[in-house]
């Protein structure tokens, strides 16, 4: 190997470790802004990866690592946004684990696919991708974040509500009830949870929400 080819590799790879390490939260820090902040390190990690000719492994231990700061964070931020103070609690965190390695389980089928995008794509069909998975990986910290804002006051009562958008059989079932929120949490019913096993639409394109039913006030997301 060529001291230029190392030097190469080198670069690659503090690039790859700044995209990850890129992702600082704020105390405070919105939802959005830290899924805002989220889809682009997704996105410099996957394009970086694409146009070079390095292993995998140094852009997926990236990957995994800016989506576990994300996904705690978001989770924390919902935690705190309900009034409690951090660390989350154990059962939440318990759960956001879990969210975690499932979404570490999807890695290896992405970069798979970036790996032969990156043989036969063109530029524009590698960028539309990268935004494309950039964005649908960055929509899952709504779930997390509802989630974690139901779990903080679970006996509070919260009446569902739809959003404006095609309505499922399960959410138009679930319009106008009302519950605590540990029965809605309980029952998986999360609204705007992307790839939602208890919701029919799969949480893809919901716009629900849940309310206060006596003030209306919104409390999720």
């Amino acid at each position: 190997m060529q001291a230029s080819d190392i030097a190469t590799i080198s670069h690659v790879i503090e690039q790859v470790q700044e995209a990850a390490f890129a992702l600082k939260f704020a105390a405070g820090q919105s939802q959005e802004g830290i899924e805002a902040e989220y889809t682009s390190s997704l996105f410099d990690i996957m394009e970086l990866y694409v146009d070079s000719d390095q292993a995998i492994t140094s852009f997926r231990n990236a990957f995994r690592r800016v989506a576990n700061d994300a996904f705690n964070a978001t989770a924390e931020i919902g935690w705190t946004d309900s009034g409690n103070e951090p660390p989350v609690s154990e059962e939440l965190q318990t759960w956001v684990n879990g969210e975690i390695e499932t979404e570490i389980g999807n890695i290896d089928s992405l970069f798979a696919d970036l790996r032969e995008l990156r043989k036969t794509g063109t530029d524009d069909e590698q960028n539309a991708f990268i935004a494309n998975k950039a964005e649908g990986y960055a929509g899952a910290l709504i779930g997390i974040y509802n989630y974690a804002k139901m779990s903080a006051k679970p006996e509070q009562d919260g009446e569902w509500e739809f959003g404006d958008t095609d309505h499922c059989d399960t959410c138009a079932d679930l319009n106008g009830q009302v519950h605590p929120l540990n029965w809605f949490v309980d029952n998986g019913y999360i609204p705007q949870q992307r790839g939602s096993e208890a919701l029919d639409c799969g949480g893809w394109n919901c716009q629900c929400v849940i309310r206060d039913p006596k003030t209306k006030e919104q409390l999720i997301p």
